[in-house]
């Protein structure tokens, strides 16, 4: 989730035209099948064909789609990092306010969601929502403590929130490595280990290994001719889709796991989530080593691309409960292709305006924070 905003942030530093858009379109393609995983869900009997809802097939989909994100993530944040020279107090604040734009909506959106799901649907509404402890559900969510250890909460009906629990204690711990120094840096990070317990570190190599392609990519020199990049390029990408079309065709591949359950719920199949995760990187390495001339992506599709990857966050974190509220509010008959159809399209119209109010008006608020609480300067 992924996890990217309306500004160029965290990519304002230099980086390649074509390397920003093809980053920009993955963002969409991991974005959309969260999106529909979601909207086949079983409880919003909401699917064009007789079944079950969402299928482990999709689930594993999904689920790899934030692997991708994590992968996303690792780059750019590794990227902002070094191109930049940002500082710890730029750092804090940059990562701040982009998870806080939309995790705070989001949260209340959730909440407002959950609150009158008994009254539309009771039924679907009695199992998740009538599990104890709600208020301090929605505040470990709040402050990215949901995946601790072998917790895993989500606030209300937004289970999309689970990531988040994980891309908050990525970016502290990369924080922690590159700002600190000697032994400060192995005791804090040890201490920092033992209070996220095993299932985060888990899923942190496939964020790391979007931290070294970035590095790797970064490299200005390399023995290698433009032709092997190509290769490799379209090596990995042929692999990628095959995986996503197959997930079970995946080295180390788990297939008794069960995404979102105990103990290990999201890390279930992290061997695996690894593998991927490599390939995924690779593949962004050798998309920034083909530089700008190559025309894989038309001039004329990267507006659109980067408009549309610009709202992803958005579309990650409000999807499901506005999925729900319309889901349960529309008349609709089971395996109806125009109702999904619809029910698609009402909650994508819905997140670019929620998205145009909180997302797109990050920088804005970065800048206000900076001035009220750092006269403009940080340290």
């Amino acid at each position: 989730m992924p996890v990217l905003s309306c500004s160029r942030n965290p990519s304002d530093a230099p980086i390649g035209t074509f390397l920003s858009h093809y980053l920009d379109l993955w963002r969409i393609i991991a974005a959309f099948m969260v999106f529909t995983m979601h909207l086949f869900l079983p409880q919003l009997n909401i699917y064009p064909v007789p079944g079950n809802g969402s299928s482990p097939f999709l689930h594993g989909q999904a689920h790899l789609a934030v692997i991708v994100f994590f992968v996303l993530s690792g780059y750019l944040i590794s990227h902002s990092i070094h191109k930049k020279q940002i500082t710890p107090g730029k750092f804090a604040l940059d990562r701040s306010v982009r998870l806080y734009a939309v995790i705070i909506p989001s949260i209340l959106l959730s909440a407002a969601v959950s609150c009158v799901a008994p009254q539309i649907s009771p039924h679907w509404a009695s199992g998740f929502l009538a599990e104890p402890m709600q208020p301090a559900r929605y505040l470990l969510n709040l402050v990215n403590c949901q995946q601790l250890w072998f917790l895993c909460v989500a606030p209300g009906v937004n289970w999309a929130f689970w990531s988040l629990g994980y891309e908050a204690w990525f970016y502290v711990l990369l924080a922690m490595f590159v700002f600190l120094k000697g032994r400060e840096r192995i005791i804090i990070l040890s201490l920092a280990g033992l209070l996220i317990g095993p299932k985060i570190l888990l899923l942190f190599p496939s964020w790391l290994f979007g931290v070294l392609a970035e590095r790797l990519t970064a490299k200005h020199h390399s023995e290698y001719r433009n032709s092997v990049w190509k290769v490799g390029f379209f090596s990995t990408l042929i692999l990628i889709i095959i995986v996503l079309l197959a997930p079970e065709s995946l080295p180390l591949w788990n297939h008794g796991s069960s995404f979102g359950h105990r103990p290990w719920f999201y890390s279930a199949n992290a061997a695996a989530d690894s593998f991927f995760a490599i390939l995924v990187a690779a593949n962004f390495l050798c998309a920034g080593k083909l530089g700008d001339s190559n025309k894989i992506i038309p001039n004329n599709c990267r507006k659109p691309i980067r408009w549309i990857a610009q709202r992803t966050y958005s579309l990650y974190l409000y999807h499901t409960p506005l999925l729900f509220l319309v889901g349960w509010l529309i008349p609709h008959h089971d395996h109806h292709v125009g109702t999904a159809a619809f029910l698609a399209v009402a909650v994508l119209g819905s997140v670019t305006v929620l998205a145009h109010f909180t997302e797109c008006r990050t920088p804005d608020l970065k800048r206000f924070i900076a001035r009220g609480l750092f006269s403009g300067t940080l340290p």
